[in-house]
């Protein structure tokens, strides 16, 4: 697991570039898969046989593209500005480094040095447009030579370990649940089941919503990265998901309502299996699920998620104990699946 995040994260895919991750994914799945192809929206579907066929099919999603960038406009002298793919918090975002288009040319995202601000600039965090990226070029004919207008743009955050099991590195959300998805479809199923790399979530969950009408699962389980909010400044109220904690289970964001029944099949299977898990209490923030319930005549959704400190910024920060546990649930959810339809 650990080399394959290594390898995953190491990956650049904003929204509408997942070209990279998809490439990957489908060399190391076709081995193992009875089915795969891309859409017109870059969704990576695979399609693996399992020993039975389960009543109504069953869909295991997770988003192959990260929060980045696109180059928004290159001046005169050399600079790029950029716009958001995803939310991204400017304030995590001066002196980082970036890497641009797919020769991934450095650069570092620069502001007014302290020495050239006023006291009152000072108390005001920096947004998005007061920020520049330096490529270390003079003019905008050198910087046009590697990139242009529209271009993907993506942070330079080497994988790391550290601590006790941790993991850093960008994109965790949410190459953690793709690399799930992928450990589970090496390993035997009991149940057809249909694994969706889906593209766009970060800017709508649009993958989702046309992968859903495709396969109409009757449950679709959807993996994720989700915020670890077990920081110091943070009291235990507070702390939606935390570090250690195993795999987050949803009950509702801004997006869905999680089926009861279907996080209770889940929640009886981790329990009947020692497996570790929490609830992820908060409601805040919308995934693939918000589409995928909905779409043609609706599924039962089960969210489950990997806890990640400092989300949606250049490092992230993951547990390889709670990934794991992440792993087991989602393979027991799959191979066990007509217990729930059945139920």
């Amino acid at each position: 697991m650990k080399q394959l995040l290594k390898e995953l994260t190491a990956l650049n895919a904003v929204a509408g570039y997942e070209y990279e991750v998809i490439r990957y994914i489908a060399e190391f799945c076709k081995q193992y898969s009875d089915d795969i192809f891309t859409d017109a929206l870059n969704n990576l579907f695979v399609f693996k046989k399992g020993k039975k066929q389960p009543k109504m099919p069953i869909m295991v999603a997770a988003h192959t593209d990260e929060v980045g960038f696109y180059v928004k406009k290159i001046t005169e002298d050399g600079y790029i500005k950029l716009a958001a793919s995803g939310n991204i918090d400017a304030r995590v975002l001066p002196g980082k480094t970036l890497d641009v288009g797919t020769d991934r040319t450095r650069g570092v995202l620069g502001i007014k040095a302290i020495h050239l601000t006023r006291p009152e600039e000072r108390k005001a965090a920096p947004s998005l447009k007061d920020l520049s990226l330096d490529t270390g070029c003079m003019s905008k004919g050198a910087v046009e030579a590697f990139t242009y207008v529209g271009d993907m743009v993506c942070f330079h955050t080497p994988f790391e370990e550290f601590g006790d099991n941790m993991i850093a590195a960008k994109a965790l959300d949410d190459r953690v649940g793709c690399a799930i998805m992928m450990k589970a479809l090496a390993t035997e199923l009991e149940y057809d089941t249909w694994f969706v790399f889906t593209a766009q979530e970060e800017i709508g969950m649009r993958g989702a919503t046309v992968a859903a009408k495709r396969i109409n699962p009757g449950l679709c389980l959807v993996l994720e990265g989700t915020s670890a909010v077990d920081l110091p400044e943070c009291t235990p109220v507070k702390r939606s998901t935390f570090i250690g904690g195993g795999g987050a289970l949803s009950l509702m964001d801004g997006g869905t309502i999680y089926s009861a029944d279907a996080r209770k099949y889940a929640m009886d299977l981790a329990k009947n299996n020692d497996v570790k898990y929490q609830f992820r209490t908060s409601a805040n923030a919308v995934t693939d699920s918000s589409r995928l319930h909905v779409t043609n005549a609706g599924s039962k959704i089960i969210g489950l998620s990997v806890p990640v400190r400092y989300i949606h910024s250049p490092a992230c920060v993951a547990n390889l104990d709670d990934i794991q546990q992440t792993l087991t649930l989602a393979k027991l959810i799959i191979n066990n699946v007509e217990e729930y339809y059945n139920a």
